[in-house]
């Protein structure tokens, strides 16, 4: 059997990730209802692409939690609901305290340059309107302090219980103002240059309480 030629391998990944991102973002803007079905060939013809690219980002949408798939009836959309958020984000305060005072001791400069990348990334998609840009490094910016704690089942719990689709969710159900959400990453920047562990810990669980009793049904 003949291998297909690597630029088309790689052409098909990159549709593939634009279509997860595009129904991604359909499904959480609510486009996409809780319990509706998607049907391959039907976006796929939206679309204008192929099959394969759009069975491909079904199967990682399935794997991030979005999609369920009901045997003889196809893959349908996940229903999240506000309390489901608000649960998630008991369990982040938790986590993601305990991964920011272990990073503390491993944290290099390198490593708090790439923080305060990802949060100017998340300044300029705020001030551009861009939501799904700026949801997108709000979760990198997170998921790097979990993985600089160095504790992999930490790290595997965060994967598992498919932190950035939370992130999504209760991102598009917060209708606070963008620019001074995305701000409340300053004061947890500035106590990981200062590696003060109690202060980052406290901040962070402060985060997410906040966001709690921000999301709206």
């Amino acid at each position: 059997m003949k291998k297909p030629k690597q630029s088309s391998v790689i052409k098909r990944s990159v549709l593939r990730e634009e279509i997860k991102a595009h129904l991604t973002d359909m499904i959480m803007r609510g486009e996409y209802k809780p319990n509706e079905r998607l049907v391959e060939t039907q976006i796929a013809r939206e679309l204008g692409v192929s099959q394969a690219p759009v069975r491909e980002a079904f199967r990682d949408l399935e794997l991030m939690g979005l999609l369920v798939t009901k045997p003889y009836k196809g893959a349908y959309v996940r229903e999240f609901t506000v309390e489901d958020v608000k649960q998630c984000y008991d369990v982040r305060a938790e986590l993601e305290g305990l991964a920011i005072r272990s990073a503390i001791e491993f944290i290099t400069d390198s490593d708090i340059e790439r923080l305060e990348e990802l949060y100017r990334e998340m300044v300029e998609a705020a001030k551009e309107g861009n939501l799904q840009r700026e949801i997108s490094s709000d979760i990198e910016f997170h998921r790097t302090i979990v993985e600089m704690s160095r504790n992999n089942i930490l790290q595997k719990i965060w994967d598992e219980i498919s932190i950035a689709n939370w992130t999504y969710f209760g991102g598009y159900r917060n209708k606070s103002d963008r620019l001074n959400l995305v701000k409340r990453h300053e004061p947890i920047l500035e106590a990981l240059r200062q590696r003060d562990a109690q202060r980052s810990s406290e901040l962070m669980r402060k985060h997410f309480i906040e966001l709690k009793e921000m999301v709206n049904d």
